[in-house]
């Protein structure tokens, strides 16, 4: 007696074989949707864009005939706030030359200055004339040979005289050879004895200036116990 055929049953594919379709599938599924949104943005964008530029063109285009609406004080001071130069025109703040208080003084002079027969006056006082916003100062010797009036007029006026504003003076022993400073203290005035003595001081910028008299046998000594 012979058996019915029966066909074998159908071969199903293995789990690993299934999942790796599944994975395949999704990716591509993912793929689509990424390419999708993306042409849709820029879409969207270049929609927006072309927009935004006709916009900006209409409004940076003033119509025909409008006036152009003057800058108001609010949006003049905003502009000033934020360091902006304004449209409107602004007067120039003055500015100064003299140095800031903070600023180092400038001290320069010299001694032995003046005598007629010679030019080495001639030599310091371009030296000084290139240093305009210094504070002048001699030290003594100023005009010999005996610092009279006419040997200041002479022989010290003509060239360190340009300074005579801006100088401190200090008197040496040949400044001296004439009786009671005469001539010396006639020429400079009071800034040669601002206290009422040929020695004396003053502030400069941050410093302080202490000027003595040298020539101790005509203004009572030098030592501890003298008025100097």
């Amino acid at each position: 007696m012979t058996s019915p055929s029966t066909d074998p049953p159908p071969r199903r594919p293995p789990a690993r074989d299934l999942a790796r379709d599944v994975a395949v599938a999704a990716v591509a599924f993912v793929a689509t949707l990424i390419l999708f949104f993306g042409f849709s943005t820029l879409i969207l964008q270049s929609r927006d864009g072309g927009a935004g530029v006709a916009s900006a063109t209409q409004s940076a285009t003033p119509s025909a005939g409008a006036p152009t609406p003057a800058p108001t004080a609010s949006a003049t001071r905003s502009a000033e706030a934020s360091g902006e130069p304004s449209s409107s025109p602004t007067s120039a703040s003055p500015t100064s030359s003299s140095p800031s208080p903070s600023a180092d003084p400038v001290l320069v002079g010299a001694g032995d200055i003046a005598a007629c027969g010679l030019d080495d006056d001639s030599a310091t006082a371009s030296l000084v004339e290139g240093i305009p916003a210094a504070a002048v100062f001699t030290a003594g010797d100023n005009a010999y040979e005996n610092g009279s009036a006419d040997d200041f007029r002479n022989c010290y006026d003509p060239t360190w005289g340009a300074f005579k504003d801006r100088t401190r003076p200090a008197p040496g022993n040949h400044d001296w050879q004439t009786r009671d400073l005469a001539g010396y203290l006639g020429y400079f005035g009071a800034a040669a004895a601002p206290q009422g003595t040929s020695w004396y001081s003053y502030d400069l910028g941050t410093w302080h200036v202490v000027v003595l008299d040298s020539d101790c046998g005509s203004v009572g000594g030098c030592g501890p116990g003298s008025a100097q």
